[in-house]
């Protein structure tokens, strides 16, 4: 999922809010990806095992700099592959 970011800032300020809802939580990881960089939004084992609603509101990326301005987009993975369903509900990036 991808939003464009008009305004001043620092991407390297960025924190990432996210809620959404899976079979097995514990296998998801997430990427940032900002004006073709790549970083670890968060790693597997982030989230609490079985099924169930997730979120995280403020969390710090790494490695990302520049300007804020331009495309993000967050992928999270499901790391297992074992036919789970789930839905992302929101995400945001902000300062």
């Amino acid at each position: 999922d991808s939003l464009t970011v008009t305004g001043d800032g620092n991407a390297g300020d960025a924190l990432l809010s996210v809620d959404g809802q899976h079979d097995w939580r514990s296998i998801l990881r997430g990427t940032l990806e900002h004006n073709g960089v790549v970083v670890e939004a968060f790693p597997g084992g982030t989230l609490p095992s079985q099924a169930g609603a997730f979120s995280f509101a403020d969390r710090a990326v790494a490695g990302l700099s520049g300007s804020a301005a331009g495309e993000w987009t967050l992928c999270i993975i499901d790391t297992d592959a074992f036919g789970d369903t789930g839905a992302l509900a929101s995400w945001s990036v902000h300062n």
